[in-house]
């Protein structure tokens, strides 16, 4: 399992990547000024988890990957574990790279970016790994070829979104809700790891029945 996690890692990580994401960093913190800082930092790690793992996606369907790997004394279960596992660490790297890069950007005054915090790593994991769950059984049942419209909706929807915040948290029942939530903030949190957890399991577990039924 872990050589697998090595090979998606070998995929999705190399210098061009690393330029792209570095250009595009760039590009939101200096452009992207009407947005807060919090909102930035998830929009760029969202962006980044989205393109690693679509692109783990695109190479084994341009490679024919799951012929190769299935030729391997690998059980079909430890691909999809893998690939799970693979999606949450492209999370966390995000993560990790723009908290990095933000910092910087930071400390010498460039654009309209502050230092990471708590609140936004507990969004971009909820919000990812939402995604990912989503997306993932419709990956192995589809390929991305067929998905990728449905998955890019998914993120533009995200995008617009994130975009009206300001005006969404000025209805009267989103005041509601905050308050709510400030309130039973413990209960909350407990419940809603409760529920991603679950979440990801189900999307495990539909897609690992779904790549089995595969005739590869």
């Amino acid at each position: 399992m872990l050589n697998l996690i090595k090979k998606d890692f070998a995929i999705t990580f190399n210098k061009k990547t690393a330029a792209i994401f570095l250009a595009y960093c760039l590009f939101i913190i200096t452009i992207m000024d009407t947005l807060s800082s919090d909102n930035i930092y998830i929009l760029i790690i969202t962006t980044i988890a989205y393109f690693l793992a679509s692109e783990s996606f695109i190479y084994d369907e341009k490679t024919r990957g799951e012929y190769i790997i299935n030729s391997l004394p690998v059980k079909r279960e430890e691909v999809v574990i893998s690939r799970y596992f693979s999606l949450l660490i492209y999370i966390l790297a995000a993560t990790v790279f723009a908290a990095v890069l933000g910092s910087i950007a930071a400390l010498t005054n460039i654009g309209n970016i502050r230092f990471i915090n708590m609140n936004v790593v507990k969004k971009v994991l909820v919000s990812n790994i939402i995604m990912i769950s989503l997306a993932s059984p419709l990956f192995y049942k589809f390929g991305y070829k067929t998905i990728k419209i449905f998955y890019l909706l998914i993120y533009m929807s995200f995008f617009s979104l994130l975009t009206a915040i300001p005006e969404i948290i000025t209805l009267n029942f989103v005041k509601k809700l905050i308050i709510f939530i400030e309130i039973n903030r413990g209960l909350l949190s407990i419940l809603s790891i409760v529920v991603l957890t679950c979440l990801v399991i189900l999307s495990m577990v539909i897609s690992l029945r779904v790549y089995e039924r595969k005739d590869i």
